[in-house]
């Protein structure tokens, strides 16, 4: 499973919790980052298929 998917997945069990914004950065060739208010289904939908093995996410 690309890590990608599991933060992504970790960040939807924090999003309930009053949090109003969300970020990613993962890095294959190079650190991509993403951040979006709102749900994270915002930020989501503007991921591409990541084969990364590294993310970080908040």
């Amino acid at each position: 499973m690309p890590a990608q998917e599991i933060v992504m997945e970790s960040l939807k069990k924090l999003e309930y919790r009053g949090y109003d914004s969300s970020g990613i950065a993962t890095k294959e060739d190079k650190i991509r980052i993403c951040k979006k208010e709102g749900p994270i289904s915002n930020m989501e939908s503007e991921l591409s298929e990541s084969s990364s093995t590294t993310a970080i996410a908040h």
